[in-house]
């Protein structure tokens, strides 16, 4: 799970259930479960403004 999610950190959950092979419901979840818990650690990636 946490490797799908690191790959594609943005993928619906349809995409994320089928990289582990869990039902959508089974994944969002799990995914729930471990966010609660503390386990993932997010982080936000931004571009430097250009000019």
């Amino acid at each position: 799970m946490a490797a799908a999610l690191q790959l594609h950190g943005r993928a619906p959950w349809s995409l994320v259930a089928r990289l582990v092979g869990a039902s959508e419901s089974t994944a969002e979840r799990r995914v729930e479960s471990l966010v609660r818990r503390g386990c993932p650690r997010f982080r936000t990636l931004t571009e430097p403004e250009v000019r």
